[in-house]
């Protein structure tokens, strides 16, 4: 579940580059579900490691407004793909008597989903929402972000680590597990 939502992302940000006039990403595969493409096995190792994934990023060619849309297309679908898991999770619940390996497993791919959205949104050079705001961010943040762009992916292994240590990604994950609880909680069981 877990892979597909990072390959989701990618995907999601390759068709929007190309709805708004860029193809190359689309011309490098990233608009297919094939995993090599998405995810090296550097990342892989590291996701096995310390639970963060982060897949092959999408070459985006456009500038301004339309980078930026392309590039937070990848969060918000990673963030819609864990809702559709979080609903179908919580439609499978009452065929399930009891503890089950597959709804656990759901359930903690809904909470890594949306806790990678979320890291990935933070503004740092390298991550998403760090490469959109240098597209259309005020001019002082737009040249940090342009200065530190080689921002390597170590530093952000690292500052994951740090997150989990200082136990705000655990409080940052049982938020959104709650509050994905209480959107799904009125499905019918």
């Amino acid at each position: 579940m877990f892979l597909l939502g990072l390959i989701v992302h990618n995907v999601a940000q390759a068709r929007a580059a190309a709805r708004l006039g860029d193809e190359s990403a689309l011309g490098a595969g990233f608009g297919t579900v094939r995993p090599d493409i998405h995810v090296g096995l550097d990342a892989s190792v590291w996701y096995l490691l310390l639970g963060l994934g982060l897949p092959r990023r999408v070459p985006i060619r456009l500038r301004g407004r339309p980078a930026a849309l392309a590039l937070l297309a990848g969060p918000l679908a990673t963030i819609v793909f864990a809702l559709l898991v979080a609903v179908l999770q919580r439609l499978l619940q009452p065929l399930v008597p009891g503890p089950d390996v597959v709804y656990d497993g759901m359930r903690r791919a809904v909470g890594l989903l949306l806790l990678h959205a979320v890291f990935f949104l933070l503004p740092l050079p390298t991550l998403d929402g760090g490469r959109a705001l240098r597209e259309v961010g005020p001019r002082g943040i737009r040249s940090a972000l342009r200065e530190h762009r080689m921002v390597g992916s170590l530093l952000l292994y690292i500052l994951w680590v740090v997150l989990w240590i200082s136990n705000v990604a655990p409080a940052v994950l049982r938020a959104l597990l709650i509050g994905t609880q209480a959107l799904t909680s009125w499905l019918p069981v």
